[in-house]
């Protein structure tokens, strides 16, 4: 493991990476906006939005590395959450019953990296088929994630529209005019928050229309990919019926011989063949011995 300079040269052996853990931080807890302040040598996950974090330091020995692997453990799956094991290699806990004591135990089931989680059958000689796509070359997470994104940033411009709506109504029951220069000010502070959030929605979903068309062409891909393997399959089934039909005729052509026409035909043969034996031996009359007299 090299340090990587931003020319992209390698310069410091660092063969020991650091290991640094990150600590989970939900949007509701604290100060809004609390979970982004990340310590120099923190990194936060925000489970609401998937996001890390990275503090300063965190964040300058990140860039030192060409690779971060990332290990975590995850409990409590939603319906609609992903299955980890159709996009990373990973290990489940699941509690079974055993079968001899009738106690629930541990059992652990290791998924191997997707890249080889491939299915092949054979369908012709020496001849294999990958049957499966996989989940990670099919379905992007990414799209999820942008969804998710503008259902909170519609909820942040909602939420600002609340708050204009009652700056409107203190100012409405106020007669002092210092109290209502004040919440005039205030007044103008969130409609340039609300100017900005707005901006952020839109940027939001111009990204989402980018991660929506990539979906949809890798998921195109996918189905041309199917589409492929089944045409090859069907010229393989098309090619094994044909020698099928020619094995079959060679078959019947061998072992379905009329018994009486074999046998009719092997007499004529051994007629013939005995026919010719005396014909020679007339022509040839002499034999071994009148040669050495």
């Amino acid at each position: 493991v090299y340090e990587i300079k931003a020319d992209g040269t390698r310069t410091k052996d660092l063969s020991d990476p650091p290991i640094y853990k990150i600590t989970t931080k939900s949007l509701a807890e604290g100060v809004q906006g609390a979970c982004y302040d990340a310590a120099a040598n923190e990194i936060i996950f925000i489970p609401e939005t998937g996001e890390l974090v990275f503090g300063t330091k965190a964040f300058d020995m990140a860039h030192k590395y060409s690779d971060i692997n990332v290990q975590y453990t995850k409990s409590n799956f939603a319906e609609s959450d992903i299955r980890p094991e159709h996009y990373f290699e990973c290990t489940t806990n699941s509690l079974v019953v055993d079968t001899t004591t009738g106690e629930y135990k541990k059992e652990e089931i290791y998924y191997s990296n997707p890249q080889v989680q491939k299915i092949e059958y054979e369908v012709n000689f020496s001849q294999k088929l990958t049957v499966n796509t996989l989940a990670k070359d099919s379905f992007s997470t990414g799209l999820a994630t942008q969804i998710d994104q503008i259902i909170r940033h519609v909820n942040d411009v909602f939420h600002m529209d609340d708050r204009i709506k009652e700056v409107d109504k203190l100012i409405a029951t106020q007669t002092s005019e210092e109290e209502i220069a004040n919440l005039k000010e205030l007044r103008s502070l969130l409609e340039t928050e609300q100017t900005l959030k707005k901006s952020v929605l839109q940027q939001s979903f111009s990204s989402a229309l980018g991660v929506a068309k990539k979906t949809e062409e890798t998921m195109n891909v996918a189905l041309a990919n199917h589409g492929s393997r089944y045409l090859r399959l069907e010229i393989i089934q098309s090619r094994l019926e044909t020698q099928q039909i020619d094995f079959q005729e060679i078959l019947d052509n061998n072992d379905t011989v009329d018994l009486e026409d074999a046998i009719i035909n092997y007499k004529q043969a051994q007629v013939i063949y005995d026919a010719s034996l005396a014909c020679a031996s007339t022509v040839v009359s002499k034999t071994l011995l009148d040669y050495i007299r």
